[in-house]
C-alpha cells in the first residue's frame, strides 16, 4: 500500500511541474518613456525625465526641490514616488539635510502630478494643497532638522494629506508656504495653514489659488491626522485570523474544483482513447486523488 502511495505522490509531483510550466508568468511594468533634460545650473546637470508627450494614461507623483536627487526637477525619473501599500497613497524616502538659513531652499520641495497634460517641465501640476492643483510656487514645503535626518514623505493624493515619519515612525513637523513666488513665501506651521483664509495672503496670489478652483483653504491639519491614522492602522487580529481562514477555505474550495474539473476532463478523454487499450483513466483518478489529498494536507498543516 505505501509503494502505491508513493507511486500516487510521484504522479501528483510530476503534474504539478507539468501545471506549473504551463502557468503565465507575471507581466513586468512598462518601462517609462524617457527623453534627456539639462537643468539650467551651474553644472548644466543632465537626467533623465518622464517624456510626457509619449504617455497615454499613465500617471506619476513626484516629489522635487532641494532635497531631491536632482534639484528641482519634477519630471525626473529619480523623483518619482513609489506606491505604498494603502490605495491612493504614494510615498519617498530621502535625507533632508541639517537646515541651514543661509541655503534654505536645501530643505525644500513641491509635489507634482505628472501625466500627458503637463506643461513646460512639469511645474503646472504642482500641488497647492488638497487636491487642487495650480503651477509653480504653490504649496512649498519645508523641513527645518537640526541635523541631517532621513524620513519618508507620505503624500496621500486622495484628499492632499503630506506627513512627513522618520525611520522610527515619528510624525517629523514641517512648514508650508500655500501659494506665493520664490520671493514671496509666507511660511506658516500645518496648524497655522489650517486656520487661515484667503484674506491672510496676497490678494493677487489668493485669487490664482481661487482661479484654480481651490474654494477654501484645506484643513490639512485634519487631513494629515486622518493619513496618520490610516499608515498606523494595525488590523483587529481575530478580524485578520477569521479573513485568512476565510481566504484558506475559499482557496481550497478552489481547488478542489479545479482538480474536479481537471479529472474530468482527463476522464472524458480517457473515455475515448480506452477503446485503443489507453490507460489514461488510471492517470485521471491519480490526478485528482493527488490534488485532493494535496488540498486536504495544506488544510491540515494550518489547522
Amino acid at each position: 500500500m505505501r509503494k502505491s502511495i508513493k507511486a500516487l505522490s510521484a504522479v501528483a509531483c510530476a503534474a504539478a511541474v507539468a501545471f506549473t510550466a504551463m502557468a503565465p508568468t507575471a507581466v513586468s511594468a512598462a518601462e517609462i518613456p524617457t527623453t534627456k533634460e539639462t537643468l539650467t545650473d551651474a553644472d548644466n546637470t543632465s537626467y533623465d525625465a518622464i517624456d510626457v508627450y509619449s504617455l497615454t494614461d499613465e500617471k506619476f507623483f513626484t516629489l522635487a526641490g532641494g532635497v531631491s536627487e536632482v534639484q528641482w526637477a519634477p519630471l525626473a525619473t529619480t523623483n518619482i514616488m513609489e506606491a505604498d501599500s494603502h490605495a491612493g497613497v504614494y510615498k519617498m524616502t530621502i535625507k533632508f539635510p541639517a537646515f541651514d538659513s543661509k541655503n534654505e531652499s536645501n530643505s525644500d520641495f513641491k509635489l507634482c502630478t505628472i501625466d500627458n497634460t503637463v506643461l513646460s517641465d512639469g511645474w503646472d501640476h504642482a500641488l497647492i494643497a488638497g487636491t487642487t492643483f495650480y503651477g509653480d510656487n504653490m504649496s512649498r514645503f519645508r523641513v527645518e532638522c537640526s541635523e541631517e535626518t532621513e524620513a519618508t514623505v507620505y503624500w496621500d493624493t486622495t484628499t492632499g494629506a503630506v506627513v512627513i515619519l522618520d525611520k522610527d515612525g515619528n510624525e517629523i513637523d514641517y512648514k508650508i508656504s500655500f501659494c506665493g513666488y520664490d520671493n514671496e513665501l509666507k511660511w506658516m506651521s500645518v496648524a497655522d495653514m489650517s486656520k487661515s483664509s484667503f484674506s491672510d495672503y496676497a490678494a493677487d496670489k489668493a485669487a490664482i489659488a481661487q482661479g484654480a478652483g481651490c474654494t477654501a483653504i484645506p484643513d490639512l491639519e485634519s487631513l494629515n491626522k486622518e493619513l496618520v491614522k490610516k499608515l498606523s492602522a494595525e488590523a483587529d487580529p481575530n478580524e485578520t485570523t477569521a479573513a485568512a481562514e476565510t481566504t484558506a477555505a475559499s482557496a481550497e474550495t478552489t481547488a478542489v474544483a479545479t482538480a474536479t474539473t481537471a479529472a474530468s476532463a482527463q476522464t472524458t478523454a480517457a473515455n475515448q482513447s480506452t477503446k485503443t487499450g489507453d490507460a489514461a483513466p488510471v492517470a485521471a483518478v491519480v490526478m485528482l486523488c493527488a490534488a485532493v489529498a494535496g488540498v486536504f494536507a495544506t488544510k491540515k498543516k494550518h489547522a
